[in-house]
Protein backbone atom coordinates (compact mmCIF):
# COMPACT_ATOMS: atom_id res chain seq x y z
CA UNK A 1 0.00 0.00 0.00
CA UNK A 2 2.56 2.40 1.10
CA UNK A 3 4.58 1.93 -2.04
CA UNK A 4 1.48 2.35 -4.43
CA UNK A 5 1.30 5.81 -2.69
CA UNK A 6 4.84 6.34 -3.31
CA UNK A 7 4.42 5.19 -6.93
CA UNK A 8 1.23 7.45 -7.27
CA UNK A 9 3.38 10.62 -5.98
CA UNK A 10 6.45 10.05 -7.94
CA UNK A 11 3.55 9.69 -11.34
CA UNK A 12 1.89 13.25 -10.49
CA UNK A 13 5.52 14.25 -9.83
CA UNK A 14 7.00 13.15 -13.16
CA UNK A 15 3.85 14.60 -14.77
CA UNK A 16 3.86 17.93 -13.46
CA UNK A 17 7.66 18.35 -14.30
CA UNK A 18 6.71 17.37 -18.09
CA UNK A 19 3.90 20.09 -17.83
CA UNK A 20 6.31 22.39 -16.58
CA UNK A 21 8.58 21.59 -19.19
CA UNK A 22 5.82 21.98 -21.79
CA UNK A 23 4.83 25.48 -20.88
CA UNK A 24 8.37 26.63 -20.42
CA UNK A 25 8.89 24.94 -24.47
CA UNK A 26 6.09 27.24 -25.89
CA UNK A 27 7.21 29.98 -23.93
CA UNK A 28 10.92 30.37 -24.69
CA UNK A 29 11.03 28.60 -28.51
CA UNK A 30 10.46 31.25 -30.51
CA UNK A 31 9.19 29.25 -33.01
CA UNK A 32 6.57 27.56 -31.78
CA UNK A 33 5.18 30.38 -29.70
CA UNK A 34 4.89 32.59 -33.20
CA UNK A 35 3.22 29.64 -34.48
CA UNK A 36 0.46 30.14 -32.05
CA UNK A 37 0.45 33.35 -32.13
CA UNK A 38 0.17 33.20 -35.68
CA UNK A 39 -2.47 31.29 -35.70
CA UNK A 40 -4.43 32.99 -32.75
CA UNK A 41 -4.02 36.13 -35.25
CA UNK A 42 -5.79 34.44 -37.74
CA UNK A 43 -8.36 33.07 -35.70
CA UNK A 44 -9.61 36.26 -34.22
CA UNK A 45 -9.36 38.13 -37.43
CA UNK A 46 -12.27 35.66 -38.52
CA UNK A 47 -14.07 35.39 -35.88
CA UNK A 48 -14.66 39.48 -35.79
CA UNK A 49 -14.69 39.20 -39.87
CA UNK A 50 -18.29 37.15 -39.61
CA UNK A 51 -20.22 39.93 -39.40
CA UNK A 52 -19.46 39.79 -43.36
CA UNK A 53 -21.19 37.19 -43.98
CA UNK A 54 -24.70 38.20 -42.80
CA UNK A 55 -24.03 42.11 -42.59
CA UNK A 56 -23.64 43.59 -46.19
CA UNK A 57 -22.37 46.78 -45.03
CA UNK A 58 -19.17 49.15 -46.54
CA UNK A 59 -17.60 49.14 -43.32
CA UNK A 60 -14.13 47.43 -42.83
CA UNK A 61 -13.37 45.65 -38.99
CA UNK A 62 -10.24 43.63 -38.76
CA UNK A 63 -7.80 42.23 -36.73
CA UNK A 64 -5.16 41.38 -39.27
CA UNK A 65 -3.77 44.50 -39.63
CA UNK A 66 -2.48 44.41 -35.99
CA UNK A 67 -1.82 40.77 -35.63
CA UNK A 68 0.67 41.51 -39.20
CA UNK A 69 2.56 44.38 -37.60
CA UNK A 70 3.01 43.01 -34.19
CA UNK A 71 4.39 39.44 -35.49
CA UNK A 72 6.41 41.30 -37.66
CA UNK A 73 7.62 43.19 -35.35
CA UNK A 74 8.17 40.19 -32.76
CA UNK A 75 9.53 37.68 -35.10
CA UNK A 76 10.47 39.13 -38.47
CA UNK A 77 8.92 39.45 -41.66
CA UNK A 78 8.47 36.15 -42.41
CA UNK A 79 5.83 35.86 -39.64
CA UNK A 80 4.42 38.70 -40.46
CA UNK A 81 3.67 37.22 -44.71
CA UNK A 82 2.40 34.17 -43.15
CA UNK A 83 -0.45 35.75 -41.36
CA UNK A 84 -1.09 38.32 -44.35
CA UNK A 85 -1.16 35.60 -47.07
CA UNK A 86 -3.06 32.40 -44.10
CA UNK A 87 -5.39 35.96 -43.18
CA UNK A 88 -6.54 36.60 -46.42
CA UNK A 89 -6.76 32.83 -47.70
CA UNK A 90 -9.33 31.75 -44.20
CA UNK A 91 -11.35 34.97 -44.88
CA UNK A 92 -11.98 34.29 -48.29
CA UNK A 93 -12.89 30.95 -47.94
CA UNK A 94 -14.78 31.07 -45.34
CA UNK A 95 -16.42 34.09 -46.07
CA UNK A 96 -17.08 32.43 -50.08
CA UNK A 97 -15.44 35.80 -51.07
CA UNK A 98 -12.74 34.61 -53.47
CA UNK A 99 -13.45 37.03 -56.32
CA UNK A 100 -11.09 39.43 -58.43
CA UNK A 101 -10.73 41.97 -55.34
CA UNK A 102 -8.58 39.05 -53.41
CA UNK A 103 -5.65 40.28 -55.33
CA UNK A 104 -5.65 43.88 -53.33
CA UNK A 105 -6.40 43.02 -50.56
CA UNK A 106 -3.22 40.24 -50.55
CA UNK A 107 -0.89 43.30 -51.98
CA UNK A 108 -2.42 45.60 -48.85
CA UNK A 109 -1.65 42.74 -46.09
CA UNK A 110 1.59 42.20 -47.28
CA UNK A 111 2.47 45.70 -47.53
CA UNK A 112 1.76 45.61 -43.91
CA UNK A 113 4.12 43.18 -43.40
CA UNK A 114 6.72 44.60 -45.75
CA UNK A 115 6.31 48.16 -43.77
CA UNK A 116 6.35 46.66 -40.36
CA UNK A 117 9.74 45.47 -41.56
CA UNK A 118 11.07 48.08 -42.95
CA UNK A 119 9.65 50.22 -40.00
CA UNK A 120 11.03 47.80 -37.41
CA UNK A 121 13.06 50.50 -35.00
CA UNK A 122 10.14 53.56 -34.65
CA UNK A 123 7.72 52.90 -32.22
CA UNK A 124 4.61 50.33 -32.78
CA UNK A 125 1.55 53.06 -32.92
CA UNK A 126 3.38 55.20 -35.43
CA UNK A 127 3.95 52.09 -37.78
CA UNK A 128 0.54 50.39 -37.38
CA UNK A 129 -0.64 53.90 -38.67
CA UNK A 130 1.40 53.96 -41.15
CA UNK A 131 0.68 50.68 -42.11
CA UNK A 132 -2.79 50.73 -42.24
CA UNK A 133 -2.66 53.94 -44.23
CA UNK A 134 -0.53 52.12 -46.86
CA UNK A 135 -2.91 49.19 -47.01
CA UNK A 136 -5.66 51.52 -47.43
CA UNK A 137 -4.25 53.35 -50.43
CA UNK A 138 -3.09 50.24 -52.44
CA UNK A 139 -6.46 48.65 -51.69
CA UNK A 140 -8.23 51.87 -52.27
CA UNK A 141 -6.67 52.70 -55.27
CA UNK A 142 -6.55 49.37 -56.66
CA UNK A 143 -10.36 49.06 -56.54
CA UNK A 144 -10.57 52.68 -57.82
CA UNK A 145 -8.68 52.30 -60.81
CA UNK A 146 -8.77 48.66 -61.76
CA UNK A 147 -12.42 47.61 -60.83
CA UNK A 148 -14.00 50.98 -60.76
CA UNK A 149 -15.51 50.04 -57.32
CA UNK A 150 -18.23 52.70 -56.13
CA UNK A 151 -16.42 55.73 -54.54
CA UNK A 152 -18.61 55.69 -51.55
CA UNK A 153 -18.48 52.36 -50.88
CA UNK A 154 -14.68 52.36 -51.54
CA UNK A 155 -14.10 55.57 -48.77
CA UNK A 156 -16.97 54.09 -46.32
CA UNK A 157 -14.56 50.94 -46.01
CA UNK A 158 -11.03 52.57 -46.22
CA UNK A 159 -12.37 55.14 -43.30
CA UNK A 160 -14.05 52.69 -40.98
CA UNK A 161 -10.80 50.48 -41.17
CA UNK A 162 -8.25 53.46 -40.51
CA UNK A 163 -10.39 54.18 -37.91
CA UNK A 164 -10.84 50.93 -36.35
CA UNK A 165 -7.14 50.12 -36.56
CA UNK A 166 -6.03 53.29 -35.74
CA UNK A 167 -8.38 52.60 -31.89
CA UNK A 168 -6.90 49.24 -32.29
CA UNK A 169 -3.06 50.34 -32.36
CA UNK A 170 -3.33 53.69 -29.57
CA UNK A 171 -5.04 51.10 -27.20
CA UNK A 172 -3.22 47.94 -27.35
CA UNK A 173 -0.52 47.51 -29.64
CA UNK A 174 2.24 48.46 -27.10
CA UNK A 175 0.64 46.06 -24.68
CA UNK A 176 0.60 43.49 -26.54
CA UNK A 177 3.96 43.76 -28.28
CA UNK A 178 5.30 43.50 -24.74
CA UNK A 179 2.83 40.47 -24.08
CA UNK A 180 4.58 38.40 -27.11
CA UNK A 181 8.42 40.05 -27.53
Amino acid sequence: MKKSLIQNQYKYFIYTLAGIATVLFLILSTKIRAAIIVTAFILINRLITTYKMFVRIPLEFEFLTLGIVLSTLAFGIKAGIVIAIFGCIVSFIIGFEVSMFSLPMFLGYSSIAVTSFLLKGFDVILIGVIATMINNIIVFLSYHFLFGYDIGKNLSFSISNILFNLILFLNFASTLLKLII
